[in-house]
């Protein structure tokens, strides 16, 4: 936005406008979580009509290991560091 600006604008003041405009909308922002990350993520697998296709059981599968994982990485945090 800086660059948009041609250098009328600060990083800082875009920043302290943007929290302005978000708190005036009371606005609330959540971080993507994990379990939508994975879903995204699977969304890239490949789909009908290609060479290598991933059986929907598989799907499955892989979804609810990489489930258990995220949520074990919550509770377990030396899991997440390493």
């Amino acid at each position: 936005l800086v660059e948009l600006g041609r250098g009328r604008f600060s990083v800082e003041s875009i920043m302290k406008m943007e929290r302005q405009i978000l708190s005036d909308l009371s606005w609330r922002l959540n971080p993507p979580t994990a379990i939508r990350f994975i879903h995204h993520f699977m969304l890239l697998f490949p789909t009908t009509g290609t060479d290598v296709m991933v059986p929907e059981h598989m799907k499955d599968a892989i979804f609810e290991v990489a489930r258990y994982l995220s949520e074990l990485c919550v509770c377990v945090s030396s899991i997440a560091i390493e």
